[in-house]
């Protein structure tokens, strides 16, 4: 019994004390992809090794590989512009497993479980600036298309008016010095200089680059701004790391009086039978905001390159809408009440709607409406938005009910069992 080997829950790892770590009990599926589980520290270090290393190789894989085919004759610039294009997705779709195997992480620990979108900040920084980027190449884009067309429709027109902007930016500089000189202000000798700099710098555009074909937008555009996703994301994330691993995987086990929930966010999100609980919803609620958020966020970033991509935000909007009645529907039914109860906010509207169309049509029509019409609209936007705001808080904040009924059990919860918690 003094040998500790003897003892040892597993020979190969002798630190091992609670049998909960051991990695024949760790589900890869559960670590990564339920948010609302619980990991100890072995299961989450695993799956944050594994997210790492996707982001190590997807970074450095394809830059090695394109460098090596250059060094040797051959073509690497295929392969560096699918590390272009894969890089963002590699570390976007890891950044949001990184979140739920920090939520478990923080969950086995007795700790804040919001402290779990600490990984998200990196992304969230990176989408507002791909967007920002996006949207200025597309702006520069549409304006060299624009002065391509004037120039191949008129090369000699489109010289003269080029230098007659130049001609004009040059006297309006040397106006500028000249008045600068005249009322002594101090470092008026450094006017000239400065100006004679921006005369020679990048002024008027190059006709050689009118002449050579453009590529298309969506491609050009995405090129130029995709890097600022990993540019920001790489170093935010390393601090991210050292976070990880000084502190939540360190993290003590908070033992035993964790309970596990008996439904999953799975379940809560597209199933329409059954009961749920009220933290169930809001936890449903706030990761419909999120994510939807952040994905509404990238389409609409997207689709100032492309109107293609406007299927993004519409995509994510009926997606949205269909987990959201989910949602109200098997909270609906805990509380007693049919799924269908849901559609109040929307007949409200619709009423709402249709009698200020009734107002409408019978002061005027749409070709002269009446001047308190706009009071109209200011009064039918506030009852729409106070009966929904009444309904989801109705919804939300019902306590649950303890009893079963005609839709299920209750959505209760039962004690965590080691076996079933990590299961």
């Amino acid at each position: 019994m003094s040998d500790s080997s003897s003892t040892a829950l597993d020979p190969k790892r002798p630190w091992l004390t609670d049998e909960r770590q051991l990695p024949r009990h760790m589900n890869w599926v559960q670590t990564l992809f339920n948010p609302l589980g619980a990991s100890p520290k072995l299961h989450f270090t695993r799956a944050w090794t594994l997210l790492f290393m996707l982001q190590l190789m997807i970074i450095v894989g394809p830059w090695t590989i394109a460098a090596v085919l250059n060094a040797a004759g051959g073509e690497g610039k295929p392969v560096g512009m699918f590390g272009v294009y894969a890089t963002p997705i590699v570390f976007i779709a890891t950044t949001l497993l990184s979140y739920v195997i920090h939520s478990r992480r923080l969950l086995d620990a007795g700790k804040i479980q919001l402290l779990a979108v600490v990984p998200l900040i990196p992304l969230i920084i990176a989408v507002v600036a791909f967007m920002g980027a996006a949207s200025q190449q597309s702006a520069q884009y549409d304006e060299r298309f624009e002065m391509r067309q004037d120039y191949l429709a008129n090369p000699d027109a489109f010289r003269a008016k080029q230098r007659e902007k130049a001609e004009k930016a040059k006297q309006e500089a040397e106006a500028k010095a000249a008045e600068a000189e005249a009322s002594g202000e101090e470092g008026a000798e450094s006017q000239p200089t400065q100006q004679g700099q921006g005369r020679s710098g990048p002024g008027a555009p190059s006709i050689q680059t009118l002449d050579q074909p453009m590529g298309p937008k969506a491609e050009t555009v995405l090129k130029n701004a995709l890097p600022t996703i990993q540019m920001i994301m790489i170093p935010l994330s390393a601090l991210v790391a050292i976070w990880s691993l000084m502190w939540v995987a360190r993290a003590p086990i908070h033992m035993p009086k964790l309970v596990y929930p008996r439904d999953g966010l799975v379940f809560a999100l597209t199933s329409f039978h059954g009961r749920l609980s009220r933290k169930w919803f809001w936890v449903g609620v706030v990761g419909l905001a999120i994510v939807g958020g952040l994905f509404a966020g990238i389409g609409m970033g997207l689709s100032a390159i492309s109107p293609v991509f406007m299927v993004i935000p519409l995509l994510v909007i009926v997606a949205q809408v269909a987990m959201s009645a989910a949602l109200y529907t098997k909270r609906l039914h805990d509380m007693g009440h049919t799924g269908w109860l849901q559609l109040v906010p929307f007949v409200a509207m619709f009423g709402v709607l249709l009698l200020e169309l009734l107002l409408i049509m019978g002061f005027g029509g749409f070709s002269s409406p009446p001047s308190w019409i706009f009071a109209v609209h200011v009064f039918a936007a506030l009852v729409v938005g106070v009966t929904t705001l009444v309904f989801f808080l109705w919804v939300g904040l019902q306590p649950n009910d303890p009893e079963d009924n005609e839709y299920g059990p209750a959505p209760d919860v039962i004690p965590w069992e080691p076996e079933g918690a990590y299961a």
